[in-house]
This record gives C-alpha cells, structure tokens and sequence, in this order.
C-alpha cells in the first residue's frame, strides 16, 4: 500500500503543476481576449475600424451596435473565461485528490 501511495503522490504531483501551468496559460488567454476586445472597440469608436458606425443618437441602439459590431470578439471572451473556469475545476479537483492521498499516508503511518 505504501509504494502504491508513493506512486500516487508522485503522479499527482506532476498532475498538479501540470493544471496549475494549463490555469495560468488560459488567464492569460482571458486577458488577452478582453483585450482584443477593448481595442477593438475602441478603433470602432475611434472610427478606425473599416465599414463600421456607431451612429444613432440613441445610446440604448449604440449600445446594441457596438455589441453587434463585437459578437465576435466577445464571444472569444466567452470561450477563453469558459477554458479558464474548467481548468480552474481540474485544479480544484487534484488538489483535493492530492488532500485525500496525504491524509491516507498519515494514516499508514499510524498504522505502520
């Protein structure tokens, strides 16, 4: 049971760091995607971006204009904050199975 325990911690470990790598790269991913976002938003109301308007006097309609303009960008948004949160579940779930192995090496101790 010991050298099972061992083999475990040492795998989840590796597991671990590994999850914890995949959790910072997709943060990463989120900031750069709201940041896509923002400059891209920011050409449209800059009147840089090729073919787009933001015009009507109304702010409810230019509102709904430029969240049209931006479907795209957001929904990358979207996608890399959904990437971020299921990595974030993985971690937690390693961490709690790297909880559990630890405690039970505490009791093969107290057994040995």
């Amino acid at each position: 049971m010991r050298e099972t325990l061992k083999s475990e911690l040492l795998g989840l470990k590796s597991l671990v760091k590994n999850a914890e790598n995949a959790v910072f790269v997709a943060y990463n991913e989120v900031q750069l995607a709201k940041r896509n976002l923002q400059t891209f938003e920011d050409e449209i109301l800059l009147d840089k971006a090729d073919g787009i308007k933001i015009d009507s006097k109304d702010a409810e309609i230019r509102t709904a204009q430029m969240r049209e303009a931006t479907k795209s960008y957001r929904l990358k948004v979207i996608d890399a904050e959904y990437k971020f949160e299921g990595r974030k579940v993985v971690l937690a779930g390693l961490r709690t199975e790297l909880t559990i192995s630890l405690a039970l090496v505490e009791l093969v101790k107290g057994v040995a």
